[in-house]
């Protein structure tokens, strides 16, 4: 990596900031719901390293439920499906009315996925056009495709055992599988997606739980996932990186939907030590190709396109 002696005038970055996003609260089922007990988001034992970067932001964990209700769906604003019971069994028809009513009504849901209880995920996705899930198990990593708050700074993810699904016009595909099969699409207002609510689809839970969350990119993917879902509706601030910028201090790494000098000097960090968090792009000329989609080499052309981002603030 070549190192840049062109660094902006501190007035560039000075005084930038975002509003921070209000605090969500995030619900998810029960064991009688989920395919295995320490599946489950809020207590399961599977879980934990995701439910704290959850909790270490303004974001709280709801009791679970064992059925979707508009009861239920009204004390949350994200709702996660971790993995599905292992039953093939869809949601049932007023479970798919009120889900369908709360993302309509600005609710953000987020699919994870796998390669059993197919029906079950369809019957959570294809009132939004994300369907015909398929069995794929394409090869680990997933790699992204397309620059997305959600993958920003993430080049690859590991995961095990994975479907497909089809991708409406109105969605994003961010990544692929190793094999070159939809992983993951996003429909959100960025995307051409009407809103309010937006919904996010993986093809496999196991890359957000404790045996992988710390493989590859998943922590800053889950990171990212987090601060998208926390914006509840508002616009993601992509540069916001970090919550302080010394090393080793809780919430290093962390985004707060504040941005300010922490997080310009994060990135500076990262970059330096050539992480490959710090990969952003391809090239930094807006509407080339592969503008804002990670390459896989950290390199002058990532600090100028960080710098952009930083620059225009939120």
């Amino acid at each position: 990596m070549t190192s840049t002696n062109r660094l902006a005038p501190m007035a560039l970055w000075a005084g930038l900031a975002c509003s921070p996003a209000l605090a969500q609260v995030w619900g998810s089922f029960d064991a009688t719901r989920v395919n295995y007990a320490g599946g489950v988001l809020n207590g399961g034992s599977a879980h934990t390293i995701l439910a704290g970067l959850i909790t270490s932001t303004s974001a709280t964990l709801a009791p679970t439920t064992n059925e979707l209700t508009p009861a239920y769906l009204g004390t949350v604003d994200v709702f996660y499906t971790s993995l599905l019971t292992n039953n093939n069994v869809p949601l049932s028809g007023p479970e798919q009315a009120a889900l369908q009513a709360w993302v309509g009504a600005g609710g953000t849901l987020i699919v994870t996925a796998d390669i059993f209880n197919l029906p079950g995920y369809n019957s959570f996705s294809s009132f939004l056009g994300v369907t015909n899930y398929v069995l794929t198990s394409g090869p680990s990593p997933a790699a992204v495709v397309a620059a997305h708050p959600i993958t920003a700074g993430v080049g690859a993810a590991s995961f095990t055992t994975n479907s497909r699904f089809s991708v409406p016009a109105n969605g994003l595909r961010i990544m692929d599988d190793g094999a070159g099969n939809v992983f993951a699409v996003v429909l959100d207002p960025s995307t051409g997606h009407a809103g309010p609510g937006r919904m996010v689809v993986f093809g496999d839970h196991n890359m957000f739980s404790n045996s992988f969350i710390n493989q590859a990119d998943n922590t800053l993917l889950a990171q990212n996932l987090i601060a998208w879902a926390n914006a509840g509706g508002a616009p993601v601030c992509q540069p916001d990186l970090t919550t302080g910028a010394i090393a080793g201090l809780p919430g290093f790494g962390v985004p707060n939907g504040v941005l300010n000098n922490d997080d310009f000097f994060y990135y500076l960090f990262i970059f330096s030590n050539n992480d490959p968090a710090a990969d952003l792009t391809t090239g930094a000329i807006p509407g080339n190709p592969g503008y804002g989609v990670p390459n896989g080499v950290v390199n002058n052309d990532d600090f100028f396109y960080y710098l952009a981002l930083f620059s225009a603030g939120c």
